[in-house]
């Protein structure tokens, strides 16, 4: 459907099953997914996925953003970042409110309010911690496109 649309590339398959979501064995760096299952790689497929970062190390852990970003000590985020850059290039991600840390809070059950919340107030730092360590491209730059 993307590619009806004229989109090129995609960023949403997480490569690892959570809480929520996820493609527990789709790719974990850049491939075209096929029409019949997003986890595999279709050479002629029409759609470029650049999948959200997954360090595979004894098992998979998101690092990509999000909650991930939120969560995880901005050393730790660097070290797997540089170990992932090995490899293939990662993709971080982050939502807008992520970075307001007087975002209005939401009554929520407690597992759904420590995922949406919990980190808030480190991310901007954390963000600009990533910026100062790592050079960073828009996904049509790194696909080439």
């Amino acid at each position: 459907m993307l590619a009806r649309y004229g989109f090129k590339y995609d960023s949403s398959i997480f490569p690892v099953t959570t809480y929520l979501y996820g493609v527990r064995d789709a790719p974990l760096g850049i491939y075209r997914p096929s029409a019949q299952n997003v986890a595999e790689n279709d050479p002629n497929g029409r759609i470029i996925e650049f999948p959200l970062t997954i360090l595979e190390y004894a098992r998979k852990v998101p690092i990509s953003g999000g909650f991930y970003l939120r969560v995880l000590p901005l050393n730790v985020l660097k070290r797997m970042i540089r170990i992932v850059n090995e490899e293939r290039p990662a993709a971080i991600y982050l939502h807008p409110w992520e970075i307001v840390p007087m975002m209005p809070r939401l009554k929520l059950p407690l597992k759904s309010r420590f995922i949406t919340y919990h980190g808030i107030k480190s991310t901007r730092a954390k963000l600009e911690g990533l910026l100062a360590s790592f050079s960073f491209a828009p996904a049509r730059e790194v696909l080439g496109l």
